[in-house]
């Protein structure tokens, strides 16, 4: 019997949070888990009753924490603080409007036990509607990578230095179950950024894993629901914090000469496609700013760089020349 932490970052979600703590509840038999709850400061009463869940719980001697964060910092402060109080065997993180299946955490714990991988990543259903979880699924381009990247793994279970195509699956967090002491030995953190303060973490853990393992199954329900307050949602300056979330990023894939042979180029895509997307939703009063920080974001590409990517993508590569020296003929 392992011991499993999973940890919730909470905003203002008193709403939602009960429901996904009951989830979690739920989704082990076998396994003991301890539940953290880092609460960034809400302005509402999620602290009173993730307490009051709590209080009601520890009848049943289980590792409940709820720890106050005194001023707002974000969700990468929030999971990093509480990685730091984790105790588990394996650490997952589950944001507070999520829903995890039924015998989820018991299953991921069989396959991390059974293929001993650094970590284990699994499907999701992507929910747009409140209101229901019907025919949910992935989002389009990671249901194509995970379907290009599947059938060439033995028994599920990839090296990521080989495919490394699956590193550019959308970077979530919670549709991970990481081994502790390999979280440990990577220093696993997440940016302390309003924005993408996944996307560094993502890219150190594929970069730093040797065996990852792939569970054809999906077993977390993710609430995106337009016009609510969540990060997605959110376009004014303080998107621009992207361009540091991406240099974290960047620090991971640079690492080596075979973490840039392995991901640089899949990075490289991935951070002008994110760019694009947000570009596109910014307002007009951001966007010299935006390109002026882009221009900064690219001033280490280049003729090395130019003519590595241009073998992998020829577009890819003047794109990146373009936004160096005229970041407006790619984003307008």
């Amino acid at each position: 019997m392992n011991l499993i932490s999973v940890i919730i970052p909470a905003f203002n979600c008193a709403s939602t949070i009960l429901r996904t703590i009951e989830s979690v509840l739920k989704s082990r038999k076998k396994n003991r888990i301890e539940i953290i709850v880092v609460d960034d400061c809400s302005t509402d009463n999620t602290v009173d009753v993730v307490t009051a869940k709590f209080n009601k719980l520890r009848n049943e001697k289980r590792r409940l924490t709820v720890v106050k964060s005194w001023r707002n910092r974000g969700a990468g402060a929030c999971r990093n603080k509480g990685l730091k109080l984790a105790t588990g065997q394996y650490v997952m993180f589950v944001d507070a409007d999520d829903i995890l299946e039924e015998s989820a955490i018991d299953e991921l714990t069989r396959v991390a036990n059974a293929t001993d991988a650094d970590f284990v990543t699994f499907r999701y259903h992507y929910v747009t509607d409140a209101g229901t979880r019907d025919e949910a699924d992935m989002l389009a381009n990671d249901r194509e990578i995970w379907d290009s990247v599947l059938p060439e793994s033995k028994n599920g279970v990839i090296n990521p230095h080989i495919h490394s195509k699956i590193s550019k699956m959308t970077n979530y967090p919670w549709n991970k179950f990481i081994r502790m002491d390999f979280a440990r030995a990577i220093n696993l953190t997440y940016s302390e950024t309003p924005v993408n303060n996944d996307i560094a973490a993502h890219w150190c853990l594929y970069s730093s894993a040797k065996k990852v393992a792939l569970y054809d199954r999906a077993l977390i329900y993710h609430y995106v629901v337009k016009g609510n307050d969540q990060i997605t949602n959110l376009f004014d300056q303080r998107r621009l914090a992207v361009f540091a979330a991406l240099s974290d990023a960047e620090a991971h894939v640079f690492r080596s000469t075979a973490t840039i042979s392995a991901f640089y180029h899949h990075f490289m895509d991935f951070k002008l496609n994110l760019l694009k997307w947000i570009y596109k939703r910014l307002p007009s009063a951001h966007q010299e700013l935006f390109l002026t920080q882009a221009m900064e974001s690219y001033k280490s590409y280049g003729k090395s760089e130019h003519v590595y990517l241009a073998l992998k993508s020829p577009r890819l590569a003047d794109q990146s020349f373009w936004i160096k020296h005229s970041p407006a003929n790619v984003f307008h």
